[in-house]
């Protein structure tokens, strides 16, 4: 199956709500506080009509399998993702940042990821990123 991602919707937060509320991602994010369920709707309410922000749900045929967000600000673009907990550790993660790198759209990408994050750091990597700086646990890299 090829992995797809879609713009998110309404209909996902739910699903959004309980993959940023996973330990994991929780551990492994900036924001590592739990989201309450009023917080997450608007969050996702502003962040569905921002025109600097797209937010993709990834699928493999039918199914969710996680998120990718792009933040664009210029000629650039910051990529933010998770995993869908049963869907780590296969390679998915990659995927899915490269399949991002091409929606894009713009040369220069950047990541913002916690330097004890071994996935996340994994995956920006083989997909071509660079560590370029490092300050109070989170680590910058760059593609292009």
């Amino acid at each position: 199956m090829t992995l797809t991602l879609r713009p998110a919707n309404q209909a996902d937060a739910q699903l959004l709500f309980d993959w940023r509320n996973d330990p994991l991602t929780r551990r492994n994010s900036v924001d590592t506080s739990q989201v309450a369920w009023p917080d997450h709707v608007r969050w996702l309410s502003a962040s569905l009509s921002r025109s600097d922000r797209r937010l993709l749900i990834a699928e493999l045929g039918q199914k969710a399998i996680g998120t990718v967000r792009l933040d664009h600000a210029a000629d650039r673009c910051t990529l933010s993702w998770t995993v869908a907990p049963a869907h780590r550790g296969r390679g998915i993660g990659k995927a899915l940042v490269h399949r991002a790198i091409a929606e894009a759209g713009v040369a220069i990408l950047f990541a913002l990821i916690k330097d004890d994050n071994i996935a996340s750091i994994r995956i920006a990597e083989a997909c071509g990123f660079k560590r370029v700086s490092c300050s109070d646990g989170l680590a910058l890299y760059r593609r292009g």
